[in-house]
């Protein structure tokens, strides 16, 4: 099992698209994960892991705006 977290602010406006934040490398998770961030009541954004490990986030209810944290925290199985 791997823990993974991101904790960051967005580098710039994202609107409601989705965005290839990163790539792991070596580790890889044995599933797929996707999960809804709420950052307020209608906001947030979708978090996405693929079996590859390319890690996705999509902004839902309005765009993120720059300078907005961002904050995931993730255990998973690993594929190896």
């Amino acid at each position: 099992m791997i823990w993974l977290r991101i904790a960051s602010y967005a580098k710039q406006n994202m609107s409601q698209a989705e965005y290839n934040v990163f790539k792991l490398t070596g580790i890889k998770p044995m599933y797929s994960l996707y999960r809804r961030i709420y950052m307020s009541n209608q906001n947030g954004f979708i978090f996405k892991m693929s079996t590859e490990g390319q890690i996705s986030i999509t902004p839902f209810g309005s765009d993120i705006s720059e300078g907005t944290g961002v904050n995931v925290s993730e255990i998973y199985i690993t594929s190896d």
